[in-house]
């Protein structure tokens, strides 16, 4: 997470980024200078967490949470697939029958 923020304040340094985690789950609170730079901030982040994930089967949620007095806050987790762990009988092309045993 921290490199995430790292790298998004090297590419926007007019942006306060502030990260806490509350039950396990990270918050990203946003000082913008000016109400246009949420679009900015979120495409920033956006290409940054695309760069960390290419190659990977992770992905990541970015959710816009609320408005605080000053700040924006963002849910943001980097998430791996949900693997299946029961056979529904649709022929799913990753269903847990066909898997390798071992």
């Amino acid at each position: 997470m921290f490199s995430l923020i790292e790298r998004v304040q090297r590419l926007c340094p007019e942006l306060s980024i502030e990260h806490r985690r509350y039950v396990g789950i990270d918050f990203l609170y946003i000082r913008p200078p000016t109400p246009a730079a949420r679009a900015i901030f979120e495409a920033k982040v956006r290409e940054q967490a695309d760069k960390m994930v290419r190659g990977t089967s992770l992905f990541y949620e970015c959710h816009f949470v609320r408005k605080a007095t000053d700040r924006w806050v963002y849910r943001f987790r980097f998430r791996v697939p949900d693997r299946k762990s029961f056979c529904c009988g649709n022929r799913c092309p990753d269903c847990i029958l066909l898997r390798p045993k071992g």
